[in-house]
């Protein structure tokens, strides 16, 4: 009798496991995602947990403005094209080269008195007006 030969296995290229280089980047990549959904989660649990507290906010006063939060919505855009209009004079102020530059006190301090004060007033009241205006019912 004639002993049976039995050939190894042929190993197709594509059965073969990526290089660890290549495995390596794809679980970067993965955890990479991973902390990128950790970041969204966060942010979307301190949106609800900011909606909820106005709501609250809003609830113990409600019956006394009742009307609060579609005028908030109203007026909201008109804020925003304010502070859209003060963010494009600072970036042509900075961006003007006939300008005197931001590098010696007393024009950063001028261009911060021009700019910074309003700016920061600006975008609280957007903020607060925007929080209140969330509450609106949607038409």
């Amino acid at each position: 009798m004639n002993p049976i030969y039995v050939a190894p296995p042929q190993i197709h290229p594509s059965h073969l496991p990526p290089p660890a280089g290549e495995v390596t980047e794809l679980l970067r990549q993965m955890v990479d995602l991973q902390r990128q959904q950790v970041d969204l989660n966060r942010v979307l649990a301190a949106n609800v947990d900011e909606r909820a507290r106005w709501t609250t906010f809003y609830g113990r006063w409600s019956s006394e403005f009742p009307d609060l939060p579609v005028s908030c919505k109203r007026v909201l855009p008109a804020i925003e094209r304010a502070y859209m209009g003060l963010l494009r004079d600072l970036s042509e102020r900075v961006a003007d080269e006939d300008q005197e530059p931001l590098d010696n006190e007393f024009a950063l301090a001028e261009f911060l008195d021009k700019y910074g004060v309003r700016m920061q007033q600006l975008a609280g009241i957007m903020g607060q007006v925007g929080n209140m205006s969330n509450l609106a019912p949607v038409e």
